[in-house]
């Protein structure tokens, strides 16, 4: 664990410094800044470009759908979550939602994701019994409104001290 703290520490050391040293820095949001602050990081070179969903793209689905079907989600209330599960994230919060609905074969949750976290969610002992719990992979963009259709709660993990450096831009997708 210590090994694993120190190499986290010198990825934060490394990129304070390229920051510093970039010609400019693109951050999507003002909030960013707080960061970029802590890694003294030279304002006149902050650049804000709100980066968030492109709504037009995606098209209301409905619940049964062609990816809702290829999965066997029409007929069960579904949380999804998809994208990067890392990190900044809790991966406890997705476990502790399956179990609660552990014996309840209505509720799925569905991961779509992949990450750090998802590997350590799929290396848990096969005794949880977590049969409601589907990982699936990364989806392609194509099939990005289907499977949001397919879903009856979209869900999205952010830790409170990560509005300073990561905004889920997918909440408003």
């Amino acid at each position: 664990m210590a090994d694993a703290v120190e190499a986290i520490r010198q990825g934060v050391k490394q990129e304070a410094d390229l920051l510093r040293r970039s010609d400019g820095v693109v951050v999507i949001t003002d909030d960013f800044k707080v960061q970029l602050d802590r890694y003294r990081v030279d304002p006149a070179k902050v650049v804000v470009i709100p980066n968030w969903g492109a709504l037009a793209s995606i098209p209301e689905r409905p619940k049964d759908n062609a990816w809702g079907r290829d999965h066997g989600l029409v007929d069960k209330f579904v949380f999804l979550y998809s994208g990067t599960l890392a990190l900044k994230h809790n991966p406890s919060r997705l476990l502790a939602l399956a179990e609660a609905f552990r014996d309840d074969p209505a509720v799925s949750v569905v991961l779509a994701a992949s990450g750090i976290s998802v590997d350590q969610l799929k290396a848990m002992p096969d005794d949880q019994n977590l049969d409601n719990l589907i990982f699936l992979p990364l989806q392609p963009i194509a099939l990005f409104p289907s499977m949001l259709g397919a879903a009856d709660v979209l869900v999205a993990l952010l830790e409170a001290d990560a509005d300073e450096f990561s905004v889920p831009s997918k909440i408003l997708s």
